[in-house]
């Protein structure tokens, strides 16, 4: 196979898109913070409304509504994807709560912990048997964990939230045969008549912030769709396409761009302690990814 081959030029797209899609998860903080006068109820409110408005066009397009229309009769699946809207609501209500209120350093360490928690979740539900340097990677991230208990006084609610919402979510998920686009427009449909129901509520009591009058902040919530659904749509294309090692890795670029931006650009702090907290966490992850790389190389 030359490099110039077709296959080859897929899976360097497919590299791009995904880096693409994780570098824009991971910049998601700017945006935010664009946003952060407004209250973090009604940002995930206008986050759901117009998500499903660009998702309904994508999938419109895509022609996959047909799948819609299949999933819409299937009670179960129906039902699943009304938990995972839950989830997925409340994962994406703490990450606006954690930006607007300077905790970037610890969505990133939540983000960070994802596949830890993943591991973990599928012992625990799926009865998959760690291995060794799983079980070392686990007690790895515990450590770091326990140690921000010890030292700073305090679990770190945001961080464990945003980790296990998330992996409730893939695991739920992982259970139905509902593609991302078409699964994702329906979890936003079930959350449309909360976020509309909330953004009428505020606007009688005349305390909206989607007023006409102010351009600025009009144009930031509605390219909130546009910030939630155009990474979901890079990666998906690309996900088939790429071994789940290069993903493996690619993901971690979300978190240290959220981190990065979060100390040098937000200053928020980043102490003795915490580094010593991430450290555990990084050295988890890197006992993971390595066992991750070797079982590549096996197969």
């Amino acid at each position: 196979m030359t490099t110039n081959s077709p296959q080859t030029r897929t899976t360097t797209f497919a590299v791009f898109s995904t880096i693409a899609a994780f570098t824009i998860w991971g910049l998601s903080p700017v945006y935010f913070k664009q946003v952060a006068h407004v209250s973090p109820t009604e940002v995930l409110a206008h986050r759901v409304i117009w998500s499903f408005l660009l998702l309904a066009l994508v999938a419109y397009v895509q022609k996959e509504m047909p799948v819609v229309h299949q999933l819409l009769k299937d009670r179960k699946t129906l039902l699943t994807l009304t938990v995972t809207a839950v989830i997925i609501g409340l994962n994406w209500l703490v990450y606006i709560w954690s930006i607007t209120n300077n905790h970037i350093v610890d969505a990133s360490l939540g983000y960070y912990l994802n596949p830890i928690v993943n591991v973990l979740l599928g012992m625990i539900f799926l009865k998959e048997k760690l291995s060794p340097m799983q079980k070392l990677a686990l007690l790895l991230a515990s450590a770091g964990v326990a140690w921000q208990v010890i030292s700073l006084g305090r679990l770190p609610a945001v961080s464990l939230i945003l980790a296990v919402s998330f992996g409730f979510y893939g695991l739920i998920r992982k259970r139905i045969a509902a593609p991302a686009v078409p699964g994702l427009l329906l979890e936003t449909m079930i959350m449309i008549p909360l976020g509309l129901g909330w953004l009428l509520w505020l606007a009688v009591q005349g305390n909206s912030a989607f007023v006409l009058t102010d351009f600025s902040t009009c144009g930031w919530l509605v390219l909130a769709g546009v910030i939630t659904s155009a990474p979901l749509l890079l990666f998906t294309s690309a996900a088939p396409k790429l071994r789940l090692t290069t993903i493996g890795f690619i993901q971690y670029l979300a978190p240290t761009l959220a981190l990065m931006l979060g100390v040098l650009m937000y200053g928020e702090p980043f102490g003795h302690n915490l580094q010593i907290s991430f450290g555990f966490i990084w050295a988890a992850l890197l006992v993971f990814s390595s066992e991750a790389v070797l079982k590549a190389k096996a197969k």
